[in-house]
């Protein structure tokens, strides 16, 4: 698929996004710069993701508990990576994902006391 298609898909997704509901997100896409948009929970990009078929969006319901473990999970990876020896610019890149998921992970628990 060529970038000109890529573009024309992610914008039917876009539009598609905004008719159920999403949102369309200020901030662009850290790897690509197109459009990020937030629906059913998720943020994505759907140059990079390649998302074509917004069922398969569908989030997965998670026990309460099952999301203290996941946070947990996350900030013990954030910890070796910042141990690791490397590349410094892949690593901030992968830091930067993992608090993206942390934030959206406070939010869903967040949602789920209320």
């Amino acid at each position: 698929m060529s970038s000109d298609e890529k573009k024309a898909a992610a914008r039917k997704v876009i539009a598609e996004v905004l008719k159920r509901g999403g949102t369309l997100l200020s901030e662009p896409c850290p790897k690509c710069g197109g459009l990020m948009v937030k629906y059913k929970g998720r943020t994505f990009c759907p140059v990079c993701d390649n998302i074509t078929d917004l069922d398969s969006l569908d989030v997965p319901q998670t026990p309460a508990g099952d999301l203290d473990g996941l946070e947990k999970r996350i900030l013990e990876r954030v910890s070796a990576l910042m141990s690791e020896q490397g590349d410094d610019e892949k690593k901030a890149m992968s830091v930067y994902y993992y608090l993206r998921a942390l934030n959206e992970l406070k939010k869903l628990k967040e949602e789920r006391k209320s």
